[in-house]
């Protein structure tokens, strides 16, 4: 099953999970266990939302 944040990041052209780690303070790697489904703290879902626009609960 692809969490939403596959999705997004897969569609959009201007960002992919090494940007999104850089802008939102984490590594990729910590951004890629996300993506395949871990959940993160809420304080990271929040930041991956807000650079995102996107909703938390998606995350």
């Amino acid at each position: 099953m692809e969490t939403e944040l596959k999705v997004i990041l897969a569609r959009r052209d201007d960002i992919n999970q090494k940007i999104l780690a850089s802008r939102v303070g984490l590594t990729t790697a910590a951004i890629n266990k996300i993506v395949n489904g871990n959940d993160p703290k809420l304080s990271t879902a929040l930041k991956i939302a807000k650079e995102l626009d996107m909703r938390v609960e998606d995350i």
